[in-house]
């Protein structure tokens, strides 16, 4: 009994801890306080989009990895299956350092390159176009466009877009 209970709960702890670590920034990111009216886009709402991304992310691995290990398929996987599942597993944690990369690059690099050659890494990541490496640094440089038009036009966010030390 007992064993078919740690089963179920298999592969669930790095989601669901960094479900926890998500939640106490979005948390933290609550306690940012705008100096003046800003209206709905303040210092606290990328913050709290992002942890909402990331929680709603993280709720579907955690989902679908409870449905896996409640089915009985589980229990007929293949050496190669089950390798892929665990490599799954490893997708948030390449995310995150991703993002975290994108965060500490970003005032070197500026918002062009660093929002590029993150975009680029999420399209790899997620195997976008593979094997097409046009394709996917075209599809980075319009996401980084849209995105500038986005933050720039509509919510009035100065960007630095090119590196610091040509600023």
């Amino acid at each position: 009994m007992t064993g078919s209970r740690t089963s179920r709960w298999k592969g669930m702890g790095v989601p669901a801890a960094l479900l926890v670590v998500a939640m106490i920034y979005g948390r933290e990111a609550l306690n940012i306080k705008a100096q003046f009216d800003e209206g709905l886009v303040g210092p606290a709402f990328l913050p709290l989009l992002l942890t909402a991304i990331v929680v709603l992310g993280l709720l579907g691995i955690l989902l679908k990895q409870w449905r896996l290990s409640a089915s009985a398929e589980l229990d007929s996987f293949d050496e190669s299956e089950g390798e892929g599942l665990s490599a799954e597993h490893g997708k948030p944690a390449r995310v995150a350092l991703s993002v975290l990369a994108y965060t500490l690059m970003f005032k070197l690099l500026g918002y062009v390159l660093a929002t590029v050659l993150l975009a680029y890494a999420l399209l790899t990541l997620f195997e976008y176009a593979s094997g097409q490496t046009r394709r996917k640094l075209a599809v980075a440089v319009c996401m980084t466009l849209v995105f500038h038009v986005l933050f720039s036009v509509c919510f009035s966010v100065r960007l630095p877009l090119l590196p610091s030390v040509l600023s």
